[in-house]
């Protein structure tokens, strides 16, 4: 079975409230594994713990990489194009010639 990355913007000219952003993506990344894709969320997995240990973007995208090449593609959330996060997501699956899904376009 294929493990997907699921890249959900946290900070956004929309959306700057880190709390609603995380709520959100847990709420898309549920639909998902309903839907029967194994997934990754690294908001899910990284919100809490930015409480505890507030870093920089570079801190949490070095973690990040680390799980992203051991996902075998990536599921791209709404609003990705305005986060730098999920930019550098999607331009490292792309260089890895790695499959990348919309979330929009699964989740009807």
């Amino acid at each position: 079975m294929d493990l997907w990355y699921f890249a959900h913007p946290y900070s956004s000219p929309s959306k700057e409230n880190h709390a609603d952003n995380f709520a959100l993506c847990n709420d898309r990344a549920v639909k998902l594994l309903d839907n029967g894709y194994l997934i990754f969320s690294p908001i899910s997995h990284s919100h809490p713990l930015q409480h505890v240990k507030e870093s920089s973007l570079d801190f949490w995208l070095k973690l990040d990489v680390e799980f992203m090449d051991r996902c075998d593609g990536l599921i791209l959330a709404p609003g990705w194009e305005e986060s730098e996060g999920c930019r550098f997501e999607h331009d490292y699956f792309k260089e890895k010639n790695k499959p990348i899904l919309f979330y929009a376009e699964i989740i009807k």
